[in-house]
């Protein structure tokens, strides 16, 4: 009960005369709604890697990329995510891990094309052998033209 004398000085703690403490009690009564719903529904038994990183296609990568470029983000993430999980890696090797899931999306999402095939079955046909061989023209052609066009043989050199 809150005296007169009282409330002069130490304002008034009941909770039939303070409205603060009322809407307080609401706000704590709502709290504990939500969490018992929660509860009773129970949590969800297959957790998604990432919000950013659940959809592996040319829209979601674009999306993906348009998150990596706004600046402080990835930073804030990782800090958070850094702060309210158990682990056993420091700061540092949290932003690594999140550098390492990117690109492993970027490839898997990059690649889509190349899944079609199963692993371990043979490249058909000659496709295989002749994009190695052109490619090997192509390196040990960025190798030796230029020791023909600076070297004393050159045509256009004389």
């Amino acid at each position: 009960m809150c005296q007169p004398d009282d409330v002069k000085y130490y304002a008034c703690k009941d909770f039939r005369y303070n409205p603060y403490l009322r809407y307080f009690y609401l706000l704590i009564l709502l709290y504990c709604l939500f969490s018992a719903q929660q509860l009773s529904y129970g949590f969800s038994l297959i957790k998604k890697p990432s919000s950013v990183f659940q959809y592996y296609d040319g829209w979601s990568k674009l999306l993906a990329d348009i998150y990596k470029a706004v600046p402080f983000v990835i930073e804030i993430r990782c800090i958070l995510d850094f702060c309210f999980s158990y682990t056993a890696l420091d700061i540092w090797q949290y932003f690594q891990l999140f550098k390492y899931n990117f690109e492993l999306y970027a490839v898997c999402v990059s690649n889509s094309w190349y899944n079609t095939k199963p692993s371990g079955q043979p490249v058909e046909g000659c496709c295989g052998r002749l994009e190695g061989i052109v490619l090997l023209f192509v390196v040990f052609g960025a190798l030796i033209v230029p020791f023909f066009l600076f070297s004393e043989a050159a045509p256009g050199l004389t």
